[in-house]
This record gives C-alpha cells, sequence and structure tokens, in this order.
C-alpha cells in the first residue's frame, strides 16, 4: 500500500488519501483499440487482490469516453466499476463496451447461481446508436434504453439525483444501494415510496419500507416521516437497529424522506458485527418482526449461492424455495 500514499497531482503536489479506505478500483487505460483487449487481459494479465483492492479493468482510452459520457456522476462511475469488479470472473464478451452496454440495459446484475455469463457484441447497438446522436447528430435516442431512461421516470431516480448533490457520507452509502437494484425492484420500490409517503401526509405517521440483499445480508430502511429531525433520526435509528438485528446484518442502511416533497433529509449507516444479544431478543417483539417487509426479489453477492431449502434473506422465516425464489422463476 506504500505506493499509494505517493499518489501527486498535476503540478506533482502530495495528494492526502484518509486511512480507511474501504475500496481501491484500479483502471489500465491504453490509447490504442485493440479489438480483443478484453480476452487478452483475461488470459495474459496476472494480478492480486486484497480486501479493499479489487480486480484491475484495462479498457482503451475511447471505451473509457464512453462510459464517462454516460454515466457522469461519480455515484453511478463508482457504481459501475464495482459491479464490473466484482463480476470480473464471471462475464465474458470481445470488447469491454459489450459489458457496459449490458449495465446500461440491465444494470450489471447476475443471479447467484450463473457462475459465468458471454455477451455477444450486439448488445452495443443501442449504445452506438446514443454516442452517434450525441457526437455527431445523427437521430436517434441519446440515452440507450435501460436502466438510466427507468431512473428518469421514477421515484428512485429522484432520489439519486439528490444524492448526488450530497457531501453526506451516509446518504452516499444509500445512494451505492439503490444502484444495485434491478430494474423489477426499483419499480416495485418507488410505488411504495410514493404510497408510504402518501399515507404520511393523510395520517401524519411515519411509515417505513424495509427491504433485504441476499448473503452476506444487510439491507436499507427508508423512513417517511415530517416530524422534528430529533425525533425522526431517533425513530429511524431505533427501527433500523431492530430490522438490522432480526435479519442477522453486519451493515444497515437508512434514510429519511420528507413525505410532501420525498426530499433527503438525512441518512445513517449502521456497520457492525451481528451478534447474539438477549437485551435484543426481549426487544424485539413478534409483531415486530411479523411486520412485512416490502415483497420485491431478494438480491444476492457475486459468488454466492444460495440454496434452495436455505433461510430466504428476505427474513420471512420460510425457505427460500417457498418464498423469493419463487418470485424469481
Amino acid at each position: 500500500m506504500g505506493c499509494f500514499s505517493e499518489i501527486s497531482d498535476v503540478n506533482n503536489n502530495a495528494i492526502p488519501l484518509p486511512s480507511n479506505i474501504k475500496e481501491i478500483y484500479i483502471l489500465c487505460v491504453v490509447s490504442d483499440r485493440y479489438p480483443a483487449l478484453a480476452n487478452q487481459v483475461r488470459h495474459l494479465l496476472k494480478y492480486e487482490t486484497q480486501d479493499s483492492i479489487l480486480p484491475p479493468l484495462v479498457i482503451d482510452v475511447f471505451t473509457l469516453d464512453v462510459i464517462t459520457e454516460m454515466l457522469d456522476s461519480p455515484l453511478f462511475l463508482l457504481s459501475y466499476l464495482n459491479r464490473r469488479a466484482c463480476y470480473s470472473e464471471n462475464i465474458f464478451a470481445e470488447k469491454e463496451r459489450v459489458v457496459f452496454a449490458y449495465h446500461l440495459r440491465k444494470n450489471l446484475w447476475l443471479q447467484s447461481d450463473i457462475r459465468g455469463s458471454i455477451l455477444s457484441d450486439d448488445w452495443t447497438d443501442e449504445l452506438d446508436i446514443a454516442m452517434l446522436s450525441r457526437r455527431c447528430g445523427i437521430p436517434g435516442n441519446k440515452t440507450p434504453p435501460g436502466i438510466l431512461t427507468l431512473y428518469e421516470s421514477c421515484t428512485i431516480g429522484r432520489i439519486l439525483k439528490q444524492i448526488e448533490r450530497s457531501d453526506n457520507p451516509k446518504v452516499i452509502d444509500f445512494g451505492f444501494c439503490l444502484l444495485t437494484l434491478n430494474e423489477d425492484t426499483i419499480i416495485s420500490l418507488s410505488k411504495s415510496i410514493d404510497e408510504n409517503a402518501r399515507h404520511s401526509r393523510e395520517d401524519g405517521q411515519c411509515h417505513d419500507i424495509t427491504l433485504c440483499f441476499g448473503n452476506p445480508t444487510e439491507g436499507i430502511t427508508i423512513h417517511c416521516s415530517a416530524a422534528p429531525r430529533e425525533h425522526a433520526y431517533l425513530e429511524l435509528s431505533e427501527h433500523s437497529k431492530m430490522r438490522k438485528y432480526i435479519h442477522k446484518a453486519n451493515r444497515w442502511h437508512g434514510i429519511c424522506l420528507h413525505p410532501k416533497d420525498l426530499s433527503i433529509r438525512f441518512g445513517l449507516t449502521m456497520e457492525y458485527e451481528w451478534c447474539q444479544d438477549s437485551n435484543m431478543d426481549a426487544l424485539v417483539s413478534p409483531s415486530f418482526k411479523n411486520k412485512p417487509n416490502v415483497r420485491m426479489r431478494t438480491l444476492t453477492k457475486p459468488g454466492v449461492k444460495l440454496g434452495r431449502n436455505d433461510p430466504c434473506p428476505c427474513g420471512s422465516g420460510k425457505k427460500y424455495k417457498k418464498c423469493c425464489l419463487v418470485n424469481r422463476l
């Protein structure tokens, strides 16, 4: 890690780095366009990874130009780099641009039982048209249909716009979680947020939405409340703490939205290893345990296989094959 302490800017001034770096993404950019660069890298490049240093991404400068053109915010760009690094051994394509085009269409995500996926070059058709429309003015959609156009038309997209302008690390962490959701989940969650905000406006009470993410389990809670900040923060904190405990999660994210306009009020992140606690067992009432989560497709992290007879990570208490697996088939 010593080399990372010597990073400097264009004027050769040292750039101070924080001591608690969680992840490091290595991009190797070449100036020439090699048709089979992705294949060559897969067969010839030797590298080692650590917990904080993810597999490198080798691309040509033209592909980098396309990626930064379409993902024009650090939030979206870093989210893609994370997913691409996690799937470095699970997804195959002749050109790196093909993988990126697939991401724009499907939000790069593989089910846990899929160990490898081969992508054909025709995934880039809509991306190529969009770039020609942007750069050369030819008729066509300037944004490929898919995840980016979905964000433009739904509540999750409007929340992400706010997160992009935030300097609160807790809110940004929540944004990274939202960007891992697939299309069906984004639509369902957007509708649930709208419905909860409406209920909160009508009865003046807070309403929560909880969503779990596979194994290792983590989750998010969206809190719609117009209560004073101190009161709303305490409610969200206590709710998230209990949800985290019920689902045996090591990390939990929470965010508070104002029900009037769905503006972000604050966010929080709880990150510590789960352990059995008799006091928490007493606090978590049966009615709270049975309070339903948002019923949406459960996500699992890359490389983790969830067995049919394993407990469902949504926290329902049922076996996976009799719960969220049914929604996948």
